[in-house]
């Protein structure tokens, strides 16, 4: 895949900076990506709580690049979490280099720790500065830009990847602003000139690994794009350098932006056997609107190419594949072409054991503050290396 040099000190429009951006094939040159990291040094405090959902709390370790999940006081949700931590590491090995999962770190119990069990993992960085301030000034509506400038919260920003939303008018806005969890949808993404069919192919093949290498359902999992992790080099990188001279070798052709699997508290095992397909085809439904929906040809055709070809890596996955893509195909002639926002959880199966009832989207509730947790501040820092 070509790729495309980016200098985020390029003056270009809004929309022209954001199309190039938020491009996988996109890479930084060295100065952007110096100035990136100090955006994010600048941006984001030592240690603030940056999430909250049904499952734990979560909070933000940015200056050793971690991030905290602390469960509710309900036994339910401490092992809930552990399933968490158990999908997680069986995802994270079974990926390979489809698409980023945050590195796990590693899970305490209560009596480990202190009045909570807590779940430490890598920390997806957010998108860069200059695409916060783009996305603001594209789509947030003109009277609250001021405010969504100011708004500490919205460096938090990732970019949600929804190939299964088109809606009518990209820059209609109702409700607050915000960029955390921004809806990256195909009417958004063809207002920016992004092509959807590079996140096809990564999606439908982790989708596949997911299903029939880690033998998990994906039930709940997401999808986002934001800032690549650091990367490194390697002796065999030498190769295609130059040995006559001294150069960089940091950050190397970083990318612009990484596309994130992550979210695994409602993840179910399966087995290879027929019953589980109604158990696949739930999650797929009842997810947020990440997978392309077959009214959309181009891109079901080809996210249902790249993960069919993907699990008839897994031995006697094939047909269950197929049985899943078809079922899919069935269940679609009775729903909604395209979906016009995130959907609500449906009738569960009677054999499908069902995550706790959401209304709309998930439920994330945040603020900005400071956590006093000398013990997680010891564990993050004598915790999961970064490399």
């Amino acid at each position: 895949m070509e790729s495309n040099m980016i200098d985020i000190t390029d003056t270009s429009s809004d929309v022209e900076h954001l199309r190039r951006f938020l491009t996988l094939k996109s890479v930084l040159d060295t100065q952007s990506s110096v100035l990136v990291q100090q955006h994010q040094a600048q941006d984001i405090p030592g240690c603030e709580k940056i999430g909250e959902g049904f499952c734990a709390e979560i909070f933000d370790m940015s200056e050793v690049g971690r991030v905290v999940k602390r469960a509710r006081q309900k036994p339910a949700k401490t092992t809930e979490l552990w399933r968490d931590y158990v999908a997680h590491l069986r995802i994270y090995e079974s990926c390979d280099n489809i698409i980023s999962v945050p590195k796990p770190g590693y899970f305490v119990t209560k009596a480990g720790f202190a009045d909570w069990a807590i779940l430490v993992s890598e920390r997806i960085m957010p998108l860069p500065r200059t695409v916060r301030t783009a996305l603001i000034n594209t789509f947030c509506p003109a009277a609250a830009r001021e405010e969504a400038m100011a708004d500490i919260r919205n460096n938090d920003c990732l970019a949600r990847i929804y190939l299964g939303v088109r809606r009518p008018d990209p820059l209609r806005h109702t409700g607050p602003f915000t960029l955390r969890n921004f809806e990256l949808t195909l009417d958004k993404m063809e207002h920016l000139g992004i092509d959807p069919m590079q996140f096809v192919v990564p999606m439908a093949e982790a989708l596949a690994v997911m299903h029939w290498n880690a033998l998990r359902d994906a039930t709940d999992v997401e999808f986002v794009l934001g800032s690549p992790r650091e990367s490194g080099m390697s002796a065999g990188d030498f190769d295609e350098l130059d040995r006559d001279g001294l150069q960089t070798t940091w950050q190397q052709r970083p990318s612009a932006v990484a596309m994130w699997l992550f979210d695994f508290n409602q993840v179910g095992r399966i087995r290879k056997e027929e019953a589980c397909i109604d158990k696949l085809v739930w999650a797929f439904w009842n997810n947020d609107l990440y997978y392309p929906r077959p009214a959309e040809k181009e891109l079901w055709d080809a996210f249902k190419e790249a993960y069919l070809a993907r699990s008839a890596r897994y031995g006697d996955a094939s047909d269950l594949s197929r049985a899943f893509i078809s079922k899919i195909e069935e269940d679609a002639k009775t729903r909604l072409p395209m979906m016009q926002g995130p959907p609500k959880y449906s009738d569960v199966h009677p054999q499908v054991s069902a995550p706790a009832v959401k209304k709309g989207k998930k439920q994330r509730r945040y603020a900005a503050f400071t956590l006093r947790w000398k013990k997680v501040s010891h564990l993050m820092h004598h915790g999961i290396s970064k490399s």
